[in-house]
């Protein structure tokens, strides 16, 4: 059976609860299986990054090669905590071979083994929606193109474009056709750098409280039951036209127990922008922000790209045996103040021209149990989140849960 179908028989992936990210995690779990790691030279980072494998079995594998490298992958049933499923599941992302010690690459290598991929859709409807007679300013047909490359797991680069049924192609303001376009280029461990990034990403620190992911793992019990993976720096590779960062990001090892990592974006989003005094821009504020990327009217074309946001952060990890310990932060600027209409369901929202946050986050694993949680602070107040898990036996876990936002 394919692994794709193996995994999302396990995790029940429901369609109406998904969007790009979990497709985009999928996509991910693709690029792992067109290129194995082999399992005797893996780390604790590449386990954490398969959603089916918990706190206790990481630990348990990473003893057992560290002991004694594998001849076969069926010998993880010798390990405690191990069944037939995460065998099925790992042999799909992993092979079996005796470490080789070669530290030599260079810049003609990653060209010369690279491994390119190109996609694209186009839906045409066979009838005249009613919706593209008069009020829509483009073709009702919809059209993607996606491209990826990745080399030796050092080089990664893509872009994508799209456009969505109703937006003008090749017309008014969409002069260079396509109305969504993102790309991204990836260094991944060379030196003391193990991730460089320059274009759209997106970003896992903690539990997410300061800065996350809403894919598909935090939709279920599964985002508790399973270790996240703080320090986590990833392309946007999905046409999700909101939720990713834009501009550089980097992650430095400083030593085998710090991780440095720090970010910087700069995006245009679409916003309703309020005059207050006609003569006086600088009393505008932006009542909406827009989310769904479409620009299919005059309307959505006159918001678009109104407020420029800027964000600047840092995350600094600590990792010692079964310890981890972390802390970030980060400070928004936005050249209107964001001030939306009051209604019950945004009174927490955060309200003016900056923003910040900062937290601290923390995971402790001790036999079976596992602790972690992560505490943060905004300009609206506090909130944190912990979860104490407890592992008796394999397909079975108890799991207390606090959260105060």
């Amino acid at each position: 059976m394919p692994w794709s179908l193996l995994l999302l028989d396990d995790i029940n992936l429901d369609e109406n609860l998904t969007s790009e990210e979990d497709w985009e995690y999928l996509d991910e779990l693709k690029k792992k299986y067109q290129h194995k790691i082999n399992i005797n030279a893996v780390n604790r980072d590449e386990l954490q990054r398969l959603s089916f494998l918990s706190e206790k079995q990481i630990e348990n594998i990473l003893a057992y090669v560290y002991q004694q490298p594998l001849i076969s992958i069926y010998e993880l049933m010798l390990i405690d905590g191990i069944g037939k499923k995460e065998i099925d599941y790992m042999a799909h992302f992993f092979y079996v071979e005796p470490i080789k010690v070669d530290n030599h690459w260079s810049f003609k290598n990653l060209f010369k083994y690279s491994k390119s991929e190109l996609s694209s859709r186009f839906d045409y409807p066979l009838y005249k929606r009613v919706g593209y007679k008069e009020k829509y300013l483009g073709p009702s047909w919809y059209s993607t193109i996606r491209y990826k490359m990745k080399s030796l797991n050092k080089l990664e680069c893509g872009f994508n474009l799209e456009k969505d049924s109703g937006e003008p192609f090749f017309a008014l303001d969409n002069k260079y056709g396509y109305d969504y376009n993102s790309f991204y280029i990836a260094l991944n461990d060379v030196g003391i750098v193990k991730k460089l990034l320059v274009g759209n990403y997106k970003l896992q620190f903690g539990e997410g409280l300061v800065m996350g992911s809403n894919s598909f793992m935090m939709h279920s019990l599964r985002s508790l039951l399973y270790p996240s993976l703080s320090g986590s720096i990833k392309n946007h590779s999905s046409n999700d036209e909101f939720n990713y960062f834009s501009g550089v990001a980097t992650t430095l090892s400083l030593s085998k127990s710090f991780e440095l990592s720090s970010f910087y974006s700069y995006r245009k989003l679409d916003g309703k922008v309020i005059n207050k005094d006609v003569n006086k821009d600088m009393n505008s504020i932006v009542q909406t922000i827009y989310k769904t990327g479409l620009h299919q009217t005059k309307s959505d074309f006159l918001h678009r790209k109104k407020l420029k946001q800027q964000l600047v952060g840092l995350n600094l990890d600590f990792n010692y045996n079964n310890i981890s310990l972390g802390i970030t932060g980060y400070y928004c600027v936005n050249n209107y103040p964001y001030y939306p209409q009051k209604r019950n369901y945004n009174c927490y929202y955060p309200k003016g021209k900056t923003f910040y946050n900062i937290g601290i986050h923390y995971s402790y694993f001790w036999r079976n149990f596992r602790l972690r949680g992560e505490l943060a602070k905004g300009k609206k107040g506090f909130a944190s989140i912990s979860t104490l898990l407890y592992h008796p036996r394999i397909n079975v876990d108890i799991l207390l849960l606090h959260r105060y936002y």
